[in-house]
């Protein structure tokens, strides 16, 4: 179901609204709502590796592999623009050389593997712990006029969020919001731009990397919020056939990654779906209702596919809404996947108290499903206010890697952010909650 919470903004800025993680609008009294969602090679069978070990050749090719091997292959590199080798893995290099070493290698200029919880020279980040933001209405607020600042000083949100401990941002991404029933005009809110199509996206993107932190792209395969009572088709796929639906799944994914890609600035991790309990792309793949789970196998099966056709380095992700009760909806979804083939990296629940039970039953669910899936990493794809006690929950779960607090500029049901927004020019500044992240990367090793 859906709850609508009003916002007001000050100097006549007009309200927004967004979709909950369990099918409720999630809304904002403090801002207007924004969403969203290099060249990097196409490996074949390239690692990401948790310990990051990093290639550095002499002509700054930097692999994400976790051993050095001795190629019998011959790499041709000349460090211009687009040098190719005959192997096939895929190593990217700073002059944007593109290497196809099938098996991650030392090449023949004397690659080595430093060991790096950060920024690996390819783009990618490896880190520790998630400690991960989703910031997609930022882009829209900064538009309004906000301005973002700490101690007096105006400052970027990511040197803000940086600074106490965060290192992933998470982006949505819209097919077509411009559309009549898209983001950019549902519930009347006659938005001034398409924010959370590619190219907004891209732009936030480029910052994200240039910042130095990872990123998560979430499709939500729809021109506006997709959600457990929300999964419609965008506009432009409401007339497709089955077979057609399931190649503009791939074709979409495929495409917007190459335009990351190209941009320097390809996503560390893709979340194929969003919040998709209930299927996606309904009534095509419905979970029940009717039981169309093979061809919701499909359609996630296209863009999971494409993903790692882009590149192989990034993970991906799954993820559903339904960490309340006994668990055995989470089982029966992942039970359903797995007999049908699906192979992803990442498991991910959103997990709000208002509507998902306090945190410590969490913890209980989290470690009996990361028993029952050992393959599988598991993440807190949303939360809200609950600061210590999500990361707390997942840090301590085998297998768990990190956390997303939700738009953390915004106030609304899900809970209280981490910023008071001034929408009269002034500065808008990290709440007292923020500092919490501070003992969070101190306690973590982040």
């Amino acid at each position: 179901m859906k709850y609508l919470f009003i916002m007001y903004a000050i100097v006549g800025l007009c309200f927004t609204m967004g979709c909950g993680s369990d099918g409720s609008n999630k809304s904002s009294d403090t801002q207007q709502d924004s969403s969203s969602d290099s060249d990097t090679d196409n490996d074949t069978d390239t690692d990401t590796d948790t310990d990051s070990d990093t290639d550095t050749d002499s002509d700054s090719d930097t692999d994400t592999d976790t051993d050095t091997d001795t190629d019998t292959d011959t790499d041709t590199d000349t460090d211009t623009d687009s040098d190719t080798d005959s192997d096939t893995d895929s190593d990217t290099d700073s002059d944007t050389d593109t290497d196809s070493d099938k098996d991650s290698d030392t090449d023949a200029d004397s690659d080595t593997h430093p060991d790096s919880d950060t920024d690996t020279g390819t783009g990618f980040v490896d880190v520790p712990f998630i400690l991960g933001a989703d910031i997609s209405w930022v882009q829209e607020q900064e538009d309004q006029g906000i301005v973002f600042g700490e101690d007096g000083v105006e400052k970027d949100i990511l040197e803000i969020l940086k600074d106490h401990g965060f290192n992933y941002i998470r982006l949505r991404l819209f097919n077509d919001p411009g559309q009549p029933d898209g983001y950019q005009y549902e519930w009347n809110a006659n938005r001034a731009e398409s924010y959370c199509d590619l190219s907004h996206t891209l732009e936030v993107a480029q910052r994200v990397k240039a910042a130095g932190m990872g990123f998560l792209l979430d499709f939500h395969y729809s021109d506006t919020w997709a959600d457990p009572d929300s999964q419609y088709k965008p506009a432009a796929w409401v007339n497709l056939n089955f077979d057609a639906l399931t190649q503009a799944v791939h074709d979409f994914t495929y495409d917007s990654l190459m335009a990351f890609r190209d941009a320097g600035v390809l996503p560390d991790m893709v979340q194929v779906g969003n919040e998709i309990t209930p299927g996606m792309l309904h009534p095509d793949g419905k979970t029940y209702d009717p039981d169309n789970w093979d061809q919701l196998a499909e359609l996630l099966n296209a863009g999971l596919t494409a993903v790692k056709e882009v590149d192989d380095r990034m993970k991906t992700m799954i993820h559903i809404v339904d960490i309340a009760g006994d668990n055995s909806t989470n089982i029966w979804w992942l039970e359903e996947a797995v007999s049908r083939g699906l192979s992803f990296d990442v498991f991910g629940n959103s997990c709000y108290p208002v509507w998902h039970g306090e945190p410590g039953s969490w913890k209980t669910k989290f470690g009996e499903l990361a028993t029952l899936y050992p393959e599988l990493q598991f993440v807190i794809a949303e939360y809200g206010d609950t600061y210590r006690e999500a990361n707390d929950v997942i840090h301590e779960v085998h297998n768990g890697i990190g956390s997303f607090i939700w738009e953390p500029t915004a106030d609304g049901e899900w809970g209280q952010g981490l910023f008071d927004l001034n929408w009269n020019g002034g500065l808008s500044t990290p709440r007292s909650g923020l500092a919490v992240y501070d003992a969070i990367a101190d306690d973590f090793g982040l």
